[in-house]
């Protein structure tokens, strides 16, 4: 039995790291690419407008942790019942999660832009941009309760397959930029939100065929484990969202006055 937890936690481990270098070395290229095709101006849009999709990553990231955390602890108890009502009480956090960001931001954002954002080309690039984005976005945050019951199942492997495949994409279109394409900003926008919503869409397909009994949704009504889970979230989550705040606030007063 050791040995074989021994051996788990080494192919995991081996895992995540090649995913990280992966990863590491794709983003560094992407952005190399994009900022040729794109030029100095177009890629500050996209990193001040497209930037939420940095804002986003970082919530994503912590309620994959919350919905691991509820998940794993109810594997542990054995009950199935218990571990379908935890996936579900995730789910529609997550659902509730991406209606209000479409209600807040699609609104917010477009006041934005159409007020502060200093760009000398089209303005409606931007607000492609920025709704491309949302988008995107929107669909990796109903991916995150998926994502969870794969770290607590510690199928490390198909999460880390799904998001490599998604950055080498990444790399491919941003290097096929430079020579192809006349809409570069808005076919670089679109390859950014197909490749965060590509991971949701096999995390779905996965868990449905491996797990059905656990996704098998359903609404639970009772308030307590909904308080329980956000209480958590919040807590775990206030000093991540202030960092990536400050990091992407300072990226918009830059835009501002620059």
């Amino acid at each position: 039995m050791q040995e074989n937890t021994n051996k788990a936690i080494f192919l995991n481990s081996i895992i995540l790291y090649a995913k990280l270098i992966i990863t590491a070395i794709a983003g560094l290229l992407t952005t190399r690419f994009a900022l040729q095709a794109l030029g100095v101006d177009d890629f500050g849009l996209f990193s001040v407008v497209g930037g939420v999709i940095s804002f986003i990553a970082i919530v994503n990231t912590i309620m994959i942790s919350t919905s691991n955390r509820f998940i794993a602890t109810a594997i542990g108890k054995g009950d199935m019942k218990m571990i379908n009502n935890t996936f579900s009480v995730n789910v529609v956090i997550h659902v509730l999660i991406a209606v209000i960001t479409l209600a807040v931001a699609y609104p917010l954002g477009d006041w934005y832009i159409l007020n502060f954002i200093n760009y000398g080309g089209d303005i409606q690039s931007v607000m492609t941009v920025f709704h491309i984005t949302i988008i995107g976005s929107v669909i990796s945050f109903i991916g995150v309760p998926f994502n969870g019951l794969l770290i607590a199942k510690e199928r490390f492997l198909v999460f880390s397959t799904a998001e490599i495949i998604a950055n080498i994409t990444k790399v491919i279109v941003s290097y096929s930029l430079i020579y192809f394409f006349a809409n570069k900003l808005s076919v670089y926008s679109l390859t950014i939100c197909l490749t965060t919503a590509f991971p949701t869409f096999v995390f779905i397909v996965y868990c449905r065929k491996l797990f059905p009994q656990i996704v098998a949704f359903h609404f639970v009504k009772e308030w307590a484990p909904y308080r329980e889970v956000l209480a958590f979230s919040v807590w775990v989550g206030y000093g991540a969202i202030a960092t990536v705040s400050k990091n992407q606030g300072a990226a918009l007063i830059v835009n501002r006055f620059f």
